[in-house]
């Protein structure tokens, strides 16, 4: 089954912030299942709606950065959309691209229809930005 990546993002961002409102409140009313190549993980979810609460959408990008940073590739894929859509972070086609990048990089193929948008929105100048940008990334996860 191949997942929209608006799907994988609105997935991956209610984990984050399931996560993030789970530390703010321990009364539960639902469960959210979020898988990704690591496994199956169950996300316990508050009955509040967290993603219009800004400390709890900051805590909610901590997780999702933390994720990616780690090398999911979902949430690299996320977090880029994230970017590139001004979803609880302002767009910033740069981070984007670069993030996009590192998940095309696995190999998930639902990033080049987003590279492909940020490539086409940005400045020659943000093209070159963004391409500095995805190589240090690249280098740093190689390591």
């Amino acid at each position: 089954m191949t997942l929209n990546p608006l799907s994988v993002t609105s997935l991956v961002l209610a984990t984050a912030l399931s996560v993030a409102a789970l530390a703010q409140s321990p009364t539960t009313t639902a469960k959210a299942v979020t898988g990704d190549n690591e496994g199956i993980q169950t996300i316990v979810v508050p009955p509040s709606a967290p993603e219009t609460d800004p400390q709890l959408a900051t805590v909610a990008l901590q997780f999702f950065l933390e994720q990616a940073q780690s090398g999911s590739d979902y949430a690299q894929l996320s977090l880029g959309e994230s970017y590139l859509e001004g979803i609880v972070v302002p767009v910033n086609l740069i981070q984007a691209y670069a993030w996009l990048s590192l998940a095309r990089q696995q190999g998930l193929t639902e990033a080049q229809p987003l590279i492909d948008r940020a490539w086409a929105a940005m400045t020659p100048d943000e093209r070159t930005a963004a391409l500095a940008v995805s190589i240090d990334y690249q280098k740093w996860m190689s390591h």
